[in-house]
């Protein structure tokens, strides 16, 4: 079931093919998915230093904290 949040934003595409959300209430444009739409392993990940990429269509995990 939808929440109240998830009716807000909706999911669209650029030119280049990145995926960016748009709420209608408030129009503002993100690149991140909002909070209120992730599942709860997306949610997990945004209080790790762990982040999740995709690149050609895979998936990766890539730790901003780790040193180069």
């Amino acid at each position: 079931m939808a929440t109240p949040a998830q009716g807000i934003w909706t999911q669209h595409r650029n030119p280049e093919g990145r995926t960016y959300w748009f709420n209608a209430g408030t129009k503002q444009s993100v690149w991140e998915k909002p909070y209120d739409l992730s599942n709860p392993f997306e949610r997990i990940l945004t209080q790790t230093k762990w982040k999740e990429y995709c690149s050609e269509g895979r998936k990766y995990y890539y730790n901003v904290g780790a040193k180069p």
